[in-house]
């Protein structure tokens, strides 16, 4: 071997330069694929984004038109009234939500479980009008069971108030109390009707509950007859209040019975008529009539009673609180006369005489639309004429607050007339406002007592245009109505 000799590369295989070529071409094609790929990833998303811009810029430009384009665009004036009146819903749902939260914790201070006490004492008239016999075991038991739980609702009721320091208002209310004790002592039930007509004193202290409270008492032996009866005839004495006087002699009547001092109660309505003279109400010659009768001295003398109260009844309103309760006294006296041989042709006499006045259905009795004189003319005792100076002035829709007691006037000045609503509202259970309306010349057009919500009064009447009217607001019970709301609004026609 010679040492200048080279050496020879190593031979490469065909099969090895075949498969490498392919790897190549293979590492080409995926760099190639990935790029296509990457590329096709960024159109795609660079237009994605692009529509998204785009669509966003529409949208904002076409709500900047609805927005701000409010008076040619009614679009925009629907929306912004449809939230008004969303706004205005839900603002009312509140309020009745508060309201019914109200009424269900207000209901709860007066119901004992599922119980209803002045449901429960409506429905027990409804089955003594039903019943044939009120002495049967199981009228009676569910009338005393109703009573009791009058009267505890009546006390817790008040003890929570009182204590809760919340405004007077009352579900067992001093009328239902007073209605109760009238009923308690058809059954002869006498210490729950003494209990009852005191919770209903409590209330209301009016005469005629004072008086139905002396006569439970004295029923009950809580009271002595005398003093029961020297009660009365100093209520009988000092009364000036002729709106609910048929409930108060009423009541004196039944003291005067028990104590057998029909005599002293006679000559006190003798004083009373004398006190009021042409003011005095025809119940009142009724109830002389039939005590008269009752002491029995002479068949003959209730007639003179009689045909004074028949006379005065026959030119009196019924809307007269007394109407009813005079039109029934009459009749009961007249049918007890026309028992007596003596005295049944007199007796005869009347009922003919006064025929229609003695069978009106007192039951039918309503609101009179469009009172006559004649009907407004017993009113005239109640309501005072109108002040000598004008008054202060009330406005369509304006509410004006009485700040002071007894009768207050206001001016209401019309431009146009029209049909217009006047209400007297108290939030005050222990007042009862009554309204009337006299035109420029001082002449009564209009008046209504109990018309409203529970005492409260309301009044529909027409004006006429360029007229004056006052409106009066005062007690039909009491001297004061102070802190009634009184409203005049409009009724649009139709």
């Amino acid at each position: 071997m010679n040492d200048d000799s080279t050496a020879k590369p190593p031979s490469i295989d065909p099969v090895d330069r075949v498969f490498g070529t392919i790897r190549l071409i293979m590492t080409g094609f995926s760099v190639l694929f990935v790029f296509v790929v990457g590329a096709l990833a960024f159109v795609g998303w660079k237009t994605v984004s692009d529509v998204g811009r785009i669509t966003k810029q529409t949208v904002e430009i076409e709500v900047s038109k609805l927005v701000t384009d409010s008076e040619t665009n009614p679009v925009k004036e629907g929306l912004l009234t449809f939230v008004d009146e969303l706004k205005e819903l839900r603002e009312e749902i509140e309020t009745l939500k508060g309201g019914v939260a109200e009424a269900k914790s207000d209901l709860g201070i007066i119901q004992e479980g599922e119980t209803d006490p002045v449901g429960d004492f409506l429905r027990l008239r409804s089955s003594m009008e039903k019943a044939k016999d009120l002495q049967s075991p199981e009228i009676r038991k569910q009338a005393e069971a109703v009573f009791v739980r009058l009267i505890d609702a009546h006390k817790r009721e008040t003890e929570d108030w009182n204590s809760d320091d919340r405004y007077e208002r009352h579900f067992v209310t001093a009328d239902v109390l007073f209605d109760a004790a009238g009923t308690a002592s058809e059954f002869d039930m006498n210490r729950l009707a003494s209990a009852l007509a005191t919770g209903a004193f409590s209330l209301h202290d009016t005469q005629e509950h004072k008086a139905r409270m002396i006569r439970g008492k004295v029923r009950s032996g809580e009271m002595s007859h005398d003093d029961g009866m020297a009660e009365v005839m100093e209520l009988l004495a000092s009364t000036e209040e002729l709106h609910y006087v048929h409930l108060l002699l009423s009541e004196a009547f039944n003291v005067a019975f028990i104590g057998g001092r029909l005599k002293d109660f006679v000559n006190s309505l003798e004083k009373l008529s004398k006190r009021f003279g042409e003011r005095t109400p025809s119940y009142v010659w009724m109830v002389k009539a039939k005590a008269t009768l009752v002491i029995g001295l002479d068949v003959m003398e209730p007639f003179g009673a009689l045909e004074t109260g028949l006379e005065k009844l026959s030119r009196e309103s019924p809307r007269a609180l007394w109407f009813a309760d005079a039109v029934n006294t009459a009749t009961e006296t007249i049918d007890d006369l026309l028992l007596h041989p003596t005295s049944r042709r007199e007796a005869r006499a009347l009922n003919t005489t006064y025929s229609d006045l003695l069978r009106f259905d007192v039951r039918s009795l309503g609101s009179i639309d469009s009172p006559d004189e004649s009907v407004l003319s017993s009113i005239e005792i109640f309501v005072p004429p109108p002040p000598t100076e004008d008054p202060n002035s009330i406005d369509l829709g304006t509410e004006v607050t009485v700040v002071s007691s007894g009768w207050r006037w206001f001016i209401l000045t019309e431009t146009e007339g029209g049909k217009r609503v006047i209400t007297a509202t108290s939030h005050d259970s222990g007042l009862d406002p009554m309204i009337a309306v006299r035109d420029d010349q001082g002449d009564l057009v209009d008046f209504d007592d109990d018309g409203g919500l529970g005492f409260n009064a309301r009044l529909e009447i027409v004006t006429e245009a360029g007229s004056r009217y006052f409106i009066g607001v005062g007690p039909a019970r009491g001297v004061s109505v102070e802190g009634t709301v009184v409203l005049v609004e409009g009724i649009s026609p139709g």
